[in-house]
């Protein structure tokens, strides 16, 4: 499974140290079990938070994060803008083109769009805040941009 880190969340994410309710997604990550997705607006904002482009550039390199086409991101945003109530359309068109289906986000019309049916389905996005949710990443079912690398 992908994840995708909203901006809201970045700082603690990508914090020196990592927040303690973060913590089960960072080393998921960091362990090669899960991967991050980055890309379009969301990328831009990621990376202007601390060391995140360092991590980023890291986790590229060994495989355990992604970097979606900007070009793609921007125009699937063009087309789910009408549809969401965020103002975070740029997340929900990154995990349509990505396929992730996890979100580290604490914005809570953020979470109603990427519960939404008619944006995001088959399978359904799930929503991480803290470490009470660390559950989810022990559902993983792979992450799709790795079987494309090889």
């Amino acid at each position: 499974m992908c994840a995708i880190v909203d901006a809201n969340m970045a700082s603690r994410f990508f914090g020196d140290p990592v927040d303690e309710d973060l913590r089960p997604l960072w080393d998921w990550i960091a362990r090669g079990r899960g991967a991050l997705v980055a890309g379009g607006r969301n990328l831009d904002e990621l990376s202007r938070v601390g060391d995140a482009s360092r991590a980023l550039r890291n986790w590229e390199r060994a495989g355990r994060a992604w970097f979606a086409p900007h070009e793609e991101v921007e125009a699937e945003t063009r087309l789910v803008e009408p549809q969401c109530r965020s103002d975070d359309p740029h997340v929900i068109a990154l995990a349509l083109v990505s396929k992730a289906r996890l979100l580290c986000s604490g914005d809570e019309l953020l979470h109603a769009d990427f519960r939404n049916r008619e944006l995001i389905a088959d399978p359904r996005g799930s929503i991480y805040q803290d470490a009470s949710h660390a559950h989810l990443l022990r559902h993983s079912k792979g992450c799709p941009f790795r079987a494309q690398r090889q």
